[in-house]
Order: structure tokens, then sequence, then C-alpha cells
């Protein structure tokens, strides 16, 4: 059994998609996001539909707890976890190559601070 995980796991390949694809990708969520507050907003002020079943305060770029707040705070963590793979990597490969700057960075990508008393979420 073990022997054929291990041949199993021998046999799988990581592929990493390429920069321009990933960065393609985060670019039409970030354009959807401000798309979803943009139309939000005009259906607020233009239609006089302030919630809107909920969509409105959801999607707007200004409050605190929406999607676009929550979607900022995994790729940041994401990017922190993303760099403390490398940085563990890098010190596997040469234990003695480990800087501080890497550590700095690592602490700084990782670092997520909550606002939990000041939550705005209606006008």
């Amino acid at each position: 059994m073990i022997r054929l995980a291990r041949r199993l796991v021998a046999k799988m390949r990581l592929e990493i998609p390429r920069a321009k694809r990933v960065s393609d990708s985060l670019f039409v969520i970030v354009l959807s996001l401000i798309l979803l507050s943009l139309a939000g907003q005009y259906s607020k002020y233009s239609w006089g539909h302030p919630q809107l079943k909920g969509f409105v305060p959801i999607f707007y770029l200004d409050y605190e707890s929406t999607v676009p707040t929550w979607y900022s705070a995994a790729a940041l963590g994401l990017a922190g976890s993303l760099l403390a793979l490398i940085a563990v990597a890098k010190y596997r490969a040469r234990p003695t190559s480990l800087s501080l700057g890497d550590v700095v960075w690592t602490a700084l990508f990782s670092f997520r601070r909550r606002n939990c008393d000041i939550s705005r979420t209606a006008d």
C-alpha cells in the first residue's frame, strides 16, 4: 500500500499556471467586484432601492464585512501563505540562506487585522 502511494505521488506533477493567466483572472475578479458595487450604487441612487434584497450593502466597496473586503483579506492571506511556503522551501534547499528579509515579508503579508468594533454594513 505504501509503495503504491509513493508511486502515485512520484507520478503526480504540479503544474503552476502562467503568471499572465493568474493576473488576468485576478483582474477579472476585481473588475467584477467594482462593477457589482457600481450597479448597487446606481440602483440605490437612481431607482431608490437602498437595499435591493441585501445586494447593495454586501457589494459596496466602502463598507466592512462585504464580499470585496473578504476577497481582499483572502488574497492577502494567500499571498502570505505562498510567501511562507517559498521561504520554507528556500530554507530546506539551503538552510543558511533564509534572510531576515524573507521573514519580514512573510510576516507583513500574513498579518491581517480585524476591526471588530468598526463595522459599517448599512447607511
